[in-house]
């Protein structure tokens, strides 16, 4: 995996990434403790979420809230391009309390409504504003002003178009299954209990979670 470039900054972090040839075992299910948007620029791959799998293309804009799994599914080992940038779900609650701007996040179902495409945010210039802040040559007041009015801007657009979405996206039995399991974590059931609720068999249910996750 090649990072491009970096940038840290208490809760935020932004990156820049290119890996050449991608392996599908080197992209592993995982959750973050902040909200992340991602930016596919290039490559063949699927996007992962909670049991639901996104199609992407150039442009395509992956939201996600925090503890929320996710990972990168490799179709082909071309080269694989994507910016990232992480922050806490609270940084604008100093302007913004009623978290309006961050409902796109927040104000839905675990493995749902996390993909926007190019067409949809056509209002911004998306890799050209990730390069911007990536980039950015100021000193670090500076960028963080940057990323900030960054960050304002898509995250506007997104509460737009999320208010657009008419309907949620469909759910996978898969979808429905890491959900359930994610509402009943710290609940004494077992995997009998949970592929009953299914109409599964308990041998079947741990074969389908298992291809979820």
């Amino acid at each position: 995996m090649n990072i491009l470039n970096e940038y840290l900054n208490g809760d935020i972090y932004l990156k820049h990434n290119v890996t050449e040839a991608p392996k599908d075992a080197e992209f592993r299910m995982h959750l973050h403790d902040t909200c992340e948007i991602y930016l596919f620029v290039g490559g063949d791959v699927e996007y992962l979420v909670e049991g639901y799998s996104y199609s992407l293309k150039p442009g395509s804009l992956i939201i996600l809230r925090p503890f929320e799994s996710h990972k990168t599914k490799i179709i082909n080992d071309v080269p694989y391009e994507r910016y990232v940038l992480n922050f806490p779900l609270s940084m604008f609650d100093g302007v913004d309390p009623e978290r309006r701007l961050t409902r796109a996040f927040w104000d839905r179902e675990n493995g749902s409504n996390n993909l926007y495409t190019m067409e949809e945010l056509s209002c911004l210039d998306l890799e050209k504003l990730f390069n911007d802040i990536c980039y950015a040559e100021d000193d670090d007041y500076g960028r963080q002003l940057k990323i900030y009015t960054a960050l304002l801007k898509i995250l506007d657009a997104l509460s737009s178009v999320y208010l657009g979405h008419a309907t949620e996206l469909p759910k996978s039995r898969e979808a429905q299954i890491v959900s359930y399991v994610n509402e009943h974590l710290c609940d004494n059931i077992t995997v009998e209990k949970f592929a009953e609720h299914f109409y599964l068999s308990p041998s079947q249910f741990t074969r389908i979670f298992k291809v979820a996750t």
